[in-house]
């Protein structure tokens, strides 16, 4: 995963703008097996925020992240990427209230990654995958086969 890649997102341009256009849900950076920054949208400018440190506890992120919405019991997603023999894969955690309380409260660990409120769609759920080199960048959309 890319965490810098939220606060790129974040950064004012030259108009005092955090990237124009681009929406997302709550969104949680986890480094060392701890919160670093959250950053959520704001309809109201049109904007991308980064909410203070003070609002990085366990207590702040259940309360905003653990509504379900939509009829599914779904409340948020742990999207990390671990090495193996194989390469590196990306893996995706589905939390539900309950799981949501136990990976903030006691699990022993969490790999570095971002915690992501989830938001149902009318219809299928899509991902957008950005591989970046000096030489050439690879974007991929990823669409579920499935509703959800």
């Amino acid at each position: 995963m890319l965490p810098l890649l939220y606060h790129h997102l974040w950064k004012k341009n030259k108009s005092f703008q955090s990237c124009p256009g681009i929406k997302l849900p709550d969104t949680v950076v986890y480094e060392h097996n701890f919160p670093r920054a959250w950053y959520t949208y704001d309809f109201k400018n049109s904007e991308i925020l980064k909410r203070a440190g003070r609002f990085l506890d366990t207590h702040h992120i259940y309360q905003a992240f653990s509504k379900t919405a939509g009829g599914v019991d779904i409340c948020a997603q742990y999207l990390f990427t671990s090495e193996g023999e194989n390469g590196s894969t990306t893996s995706v955690e589905f939390m539900n209230p309950k799981d949501l309380e136990y990976f903030l409260n006691l699990r022993k660990s969490r790999p570095d990654g971002i915690l992501q409120k989830f938001l149902p769609t009318a219809g299928c759920n899509a991902q957008i995958q950005v591989i970046w080199s000096p030489r050439v960048t690879l974007i991929q959309r990823r669409v579920n086969k499935n509703r959800i």
